[in-house]
């Protein structure tokens, strides 16, 4: 069949199936028109995100305090830090622990690895502790953490026991906008860095007692602890059993302070 024939007959089927429609259709008087609707513009549907869940709001006044101060923007926020810790840690030397450049961000990227891993050290906002992490050895050439080596962090915890917390929970509040822009810039856009820090809490709240002595290995350069299921916690925890248990307590003590001021108006409204 040509392509003649083969467009007449496919002209004919159509034919038949319009007649078909046409003699099925009811009766109607008068002539009949058909309104074919202009099409509808395409509606762009723009679902609006939904705001981040808050499970630990930041209050908005902890404490009766003097008049609303500026808060600087973030890339200038060094100097306004600096001197809030100076007016709530009055010793210098202790202040002198204290890293001021970029805190805020370094701040924030410290939490967040703290339940990690590994601590990026270049953006610790403390100093390092000094002298070297010590050890002892047996005669079996077994390894454990020497108690000697709880002291490197004496200072740094001298440190935190001496901060007010209803002060740092003020301080803690008025730069909240910053530390939650640098907790954003961390690739967080729909978190809240309080839950974050929160979370973080607890996570170091449940670290393991450990008793002396502590285990170690060293398969080649670093320690590791000998024990697979202290290996296994985060950075955070095996920070806390390393700076002894006396220290640890210290600071689980102030921890627990911390996270009763920044959760008393969550948890009362529950």
């Amino acid at each position: 069949m040509n392509k003649f024939f083969w467009g007449l007959a496919v002209s004919l089927v159509i034919v038949a199936i319009f007649l078909t429609f046409k003699i099925r259709e009811p009766k109607v008087s008068g002539p009949v028109t058909f309104e074919i609707p202009p099409p509808s513009p395409r509606e762009t549907i723009i679902e609006e995100e939904p705001e981040p869940e808050i499970r630990f709001s930041v209050p908005e006044v902890i404490s009766e305090a003097e008049p609303p101060r500026p808060l600087p923007p973030l890339d200038e926020s060094d100097e306004s830090v600096e001197q809030e810790f100076q007016e709530l840690v009055t010793d210098t030397q202790l202040s002198e622990l204290l890293l001021f450049k970029t805190f805020i961000r370094n701040f924030v990227v410290i939490t967040d690895n703290l339940s990690g891993r590994l601590l990026p050290q270049k953006y610790y906002f403390v100093q390092a502790p000094g002298g070297k992490f010590l050890v002892m050895e047996t005669e079996d050439e077994k390894i454990f953490m020497d108690p000697d080596n709880y002291s490197r962090y004496e200072t740094f915890v001298k440190l935190v026991n001496s901060l007010d917390i209803q002060r740092l929970s003020d301080i803690y509040v008025f730069l909240y906008p910053l530390f939650q822009e640098a907790y954003e810039e961390l690739g967080y856009p729909d978190r809240y860095f309080n839950d974050r820090l929160i979370e973080v809490i607890d996570m170091l709240l449940d670290t393991p007692r450990v008793s002396d002595p502590v285990e170690l290995v060293q398969p080649k350069f670093y320690y590791q602890f000998a024990q697979p299921e202290l290996e296994a916690l985060t950075s955070g925890q095996k920070l806390l059993i390393r700076i002894g248990p006396e220290n640890s307590e210290v600071i689980r003590s102030k921890l627990v302070q911390v996270r009763e001021k920044l959760t008393a108006i969550t948890d009362k409204n529950r």
